[in-house]
């Protein structure tokens, strides 16, 4: 036991003593921008604040997509179309919808939300365009693509940003941003008509 001692007192007085690791300059400011990104001076100041209530905002237009049947009466009375017909454009609307929840989920990933919210304009320019239609492709275009393509790119964004502002309080940022969906879906049908 006292032979394996000398050897590996021996063995680290010929490597000499351990020299402090030097940090340089790059990591300590890496490292102190993560430590206030992660601490609790996030929510301090109004920003947080704006974001959630943009969340909001965008949500509660987002509530729009469950309101389609409003709509019913007075494009088929219209045009003339079968509500059948019209029933398609919705079906195609929230298929796409669907799609696009798992394609922003994953483009959120990899180019953040700037990119991703970027493609919700696309909403607002096909219900734009919804007011155009002459044709019934061109609901089903305007609406069932575009349109569609645009929501379905909003709700992954709003909320992810939203629990990101607000690490110690995710779930009453999520609960505040989903409840747009709610208050859209009383406020816009009124609005509509």
């Amino acid at each position: 036991m006292k032979r394996r001692l000398s050897k590996l007192a021996k063995s680290r007085r010929k490597e000499g003593p351990k020299r402090k690791q030097q940090i340089p300059p790059s990591s300590l400011l890496l490292k102190g921008a993560l430590r206030v990104a992660f601490s609790g001076d996030r929510m301090s100041g109004y920003r947080p604040w704006l974001i959630l209530t943009l969340a909001f905002a965008a949500m509660t237009m987002l509530g729009s997509i469950y309101i389609y049947g409003v709509f019913f009466s007075p494009i088929e009375a219209e045009y003339g179309w079968s509500r059948g017909a019209l029933s398609i454009a919705y079906s195609v609307f929230m298929a796409l919808y669907a799609a696009m929840q798992l394609i922003s989920g994953t483009l959120y990933d990899l180019r953040g939300p700037k990119v991703t919210l970027s493609l919700g304009m696309l909403a607002g320019i096909g219900y734009i365009l919804c007011s155009t239609i002459s044709s019934l492709w061109q609901l089903y275009l305007f609406y069932g693509v575009v349109a569609a393509v645009g929501t379905g790119s909003l709700y992954v964004p709003c909320t992810s940003t939203a629990m990101k502002w607000f690490p110690h309080r995710k779930g009453l940022a999520t609960g505040f941003v989903v409840a747009g969906l709610g208050v859209g879906m009383i406020v816009l049908p009124p609005l509509s008509k």
